[in-house]
């Protein structure tokens, strides 16, 4: 940078109210995925996916002052992690 002017950052990661999300699985599924089957876990993962783009969009203007909307894809397979880690210890 010249003169001395710094560069901000404007990346905000985007807030949102409570979701009114919930992914419609058989419950035969959630059982199976809980045993292990990964073919079950891929379902589960894909019946999350809209849910896990939308948590993981972040907004950012760019050089030319424009808002970009994006997925951090970090932070989308993190979730899917976390999802994966957690159906193990789901009670129905």
């Amino acid at each position: 940078m010249m003169g001395g002017q710094t560069m901000k950052s404007s990346i905000e990661i985007k807030k949102f109210k409570k979701s009114e999300f919930i992914p419609k699985l058989n419950p035969h599924i959630i059982s199976l995925a809980v045993g292990g089957d990964k073919a079950a876990i891929k379902e589960i993962l894909m019946a999350y996916e809209p849910y896990i783009a939308e948590k993981s969009t972040i907004k950012y203007t760019d050089s030319n002052g424009e808002v970009i909307e994006t997925i951090d894809g970090d932070l989308a397979q993190s979730l899917r992690l976390a999802l994966i880690e957690a159906i193990p210890d789901f009670r129905g």
